[in-house]
């Protein structure tokens, strides 16, 4: 499941406009547009029934790319406002497109455009249908883009004298996007929804432990914005490393911190615009001193399963004593996979077990079994955690690549992340062929490929992997590297 519209309790009904507000002592565009629209005439900042022939703004003047534009946007304000109930109910996100898309194109030329025209359609609107959608347009932009100094300052004391409840909203919107930066997409069509509708927007997270929640999401919530909600919902004590991932087909990319959720899912929804089939997961992105014991609510409900998963894919080097030790453990900590003693797969690495029979495996895992009886389930998740975090490839994030040019490493092996530093690892025997520190290393990647570039005293080296991962590579690499930078930064 994905995002979807959470009603909240109210006492209005929906389905009826929001009364109209009176005009009294209402600020205009008029003075801005003395010194920055076309037109002197007084319908060029007050509302307008028809469409407009030209832009607005003097500056889009021998713009007939812009002027064009600028036409065409506010006829698409004028279709969203006459929109009949029923259309409303299946609005599409071309339709909320056709609006925005302008403005954030060619450097943002029509943002300020956009603002004058939805004030303009605001100002002394004689229906109330209309400018209950004109609020609702530009409650959306608010939440994206700022304007420029002059008219914001217009826009400001519009929305402080006016008595519209959404006025209230759309102040605190724009402060917001003052303080945290512009979006760098328009709207999503949910977006549009929930204020149609006046509803919370949620998303469902799925989480390594197997489980899903919904948290609540905004056209201004930031992707760290969303890991802190969700962190202190969890308890987790501290929310460094941890990052939301976008799941899309076989591929799965960490939302940037800095990067508003919605631009994300429009992002990578692309060009075609088609609709999106996607999942969010909550992980830990970057291990950096991560001490099993330390955080029980984050061991017990992601690190465990993250470090779990990896083990038992046979990417870890361990013996048949240290399997046995961990199958007790897996056993205790993740119930309902069965007895290990009878499906040894979903608790030993594949690559072990044919090194003695099922027998003998039995055998020693009951033993073992025995002796840890009385502990909890989340006991044995932090016990299999410290077993596992005396590994060098504990916390490590690990990248299959099959090497076809490259004389010095092996043809099947792994790119292997870690706070330390970069390392190739053999696949088949899990040793390392090579180590890099990240002070040692450049690197970039393309669609098809990842760079590593190494340097070696005088002498630098430069190695080319086919890969489809290469910018998730890169990123974690960039992401270690920018904690590596701040720890390395002098205390004043």
């Amino acid at each position: 499941r994905g995002l979807v519209l959470h009603i909240m309790k109210r006492a209005h009904n929906i389905s009826t406009e929001i009364e109209q507000q009176p005009h009294y002592n209402i600020h205009t565009l008029k003075g801005y547009a003395e010194k920055f629209f076309k037109s002197t005439k007084i319908t060029a900042w007050q509302y307008e029934k028809d469409d407009i022939k030209a832009g607005l703004l003097r500056k889009l003047d021998q713009k007939p790319e812009l002027q064009a534009k600028a036409v065409q946007m506010f006829h698409s304000i004028q279709q969203y406002a006459k929109m009949s109930p029923q259309d409303r109910k299946k609005i599409q996100q071309i339709d909320i497109d056709s609006i925005f898309d302008a403005a954030f194109e060619k450097a943002k030329a029509l943002k300020e455009e956009l603002y004058c025209q939805l004030i303009k359609q605001l100002t002394y609107c004689p229906d109330i249908k209309i400018e209950t959608r004109m609020w609702e347009l530009l409650w959306l932009l608010t939440g994206c883009l700022v304007p420029g100094k002059a008219l914001l300052q217009h826009v400001q004391l519009f929305l402080r004298s006016s008595s519209n409840p959404a006025a209230l909203e759309c102040y605190n919107r724009i402060q917001k996007i003052l303080k945290q930066g512009e979006r760098v997409r328009p709207p999503h069509v949910i977006e549009c929804n929930a204020r149609i509708n006046r509803v919370k927007i949620r998303q469902y997270v799925h989480f390594p432990n197997g489980r899903e929640h919904d948290f609540v999401v905004e056209s201004t919530t930031k992707a760290i914005e969303l890991v802190a909600n969700i962190c202190k919902e969890l308890k987790i004590s501290s929310s460094d490393g941890l990052s939301v991932f976008l799941e899309t087909g076989k591929k799965m990319v960490s939302i940037p911190n800095d990067s508003y959720f919605f631009d994300f899912l429009t992002q990578l929804r692309g060009h075609d615009k088609k609709k999106l089939d996607y999942k969010i997961h909550f992980k830990r992105k970057l291990w950096i001193d991560i001490v099993p014991g330390e955080d029980r609510q984050a061991d017990a409900i992601v690190h465990f399963y993250q470090e779990k998963d990896k083990y038992l894919l046979g990417l870890h080097k361990c013996s048949m004593d240290d399997a046995v030790n961990l199958a007790a453990l897996l056993a205790k900590a993740d119930r309902g996979k069965g007895a290990p003693e009878s499906n040894l797969a979903n608790f030993v690495p594949e690559f072990l077990i044919k090194s003695a029979p099922q027998s003998e495996w039995a055998k020693k895992i009951y033993n073992v079994s025995n002796q840890i009886r009385d502990i909890t389930d989340d006991d044995a998740k932090e016990k299999f955690l410290k077993y596992v975090s005396a590994w060098p490839t504990y916390g490590t994030s690990f990248y299959q690549i099959k090497n076809e040019t490259e004389n010095d490493f092996p043809e099947d092996m792994f790119i292997c992340i870690n706070q330390n530093g970069i390392n190739i690892m053999n696949a088949i025997t899990k040793e390392y062929a090579a180590k890099y520190a990240y002070f040692n290393i450049n690197h970039s990647s393309n669609a098809i490929s990842f760079l590593l570039e190494v340097h070696l005293g005088r002498q630098t080296k430069k190695y080319v992997f086919d890969t489809e991962m290469g910018d998730i590579i890169e990123d974690l690499i960039d992401e270690y590297l920018s904690v590596t930078a701040q720890d390395e930064q002098p205390d004043y």
